[in-house]
């Protein structure tokens, strides 16, 4: 497929414009602008997933050396805790964090709480899959970065890719989790 690549800022008017048919962007981001606008989305633009296109993959990983885990796996477990219930706890009702983000954390920033809440609304299914609502939030599968996620890679020529068992560690959570779904 033949295509001409655009360079464009952060907001999506070349894309309202004309200037192209596609804008790659944040999902939970340049879609709101496009709302702002009095578009509808699936009528007025499409939003589409790497991963719908057919490149599975995760996003926002927590990464370390193995040997800092190792001296630090305490502090580490306790930060997951916290940042997993916090965002099952976001999820309950997203207009809380968006208004801790627009009054407090972020009052300096200008932030709008309709946007932020917004954003916050559509980035809630990002975060669910059948894995996580079966072994909690933030989980990861293995499997899947073997098999579908590898393949990708290897078909855009990326390799050696590494044995997913040195990079991959779900212990931490296994440890959070304790066999539950949510803590």
């Amino acid at each position: 497929m033949e295509y001409e690549f655009i360079p464009v800022g952060y907001e999506p008017s070349p894309l309202v414009e004309g200037q192209g048919d596609v804008y790659t962007c944040f999902a939970t981001n340049q879609p709101i602008m496009l709302e702002q606008q009095g578009m509808v989305e699936d009528r007025d633009f499409v939003v589409t997933t790497y991963e719908e296109l057919g490149l599975p993959q995760y996003a926002s990983l927590v990464c370390s050396q193995r040997s800092w885990l190792d001296a630090n796996r305490p502090v580490v477990e306790r930060f997951m805790r916290a940042t997993i219930r916090g965002w099952q706890d976001n999820s309950t009702d997203p207009a809380v964090a968006a208004e801790l983000a627009v009054n407090d954390y972020g009052a300096d920033l200008g932030l709008d709480l309709a946007q932020q809440t917004r954003e916050n609304e559509l980035q809630i299914p990002y975060t669910e899959s059948d894995l996580t609502r079966e072994q909690g939030l933030f989980r990861i599968d293995p499997q899947r970065i073997a098999g579908p996620m590898y393949a990708a890679y290897a078909a855009a020529g990326v390799s050696p890719l590494p044995d997913v068992t040195r990079i991959i560690d779900t212990t931490v959570l296994d440890a959070v989790f304790q066999g539950r779904s949510t803590v």
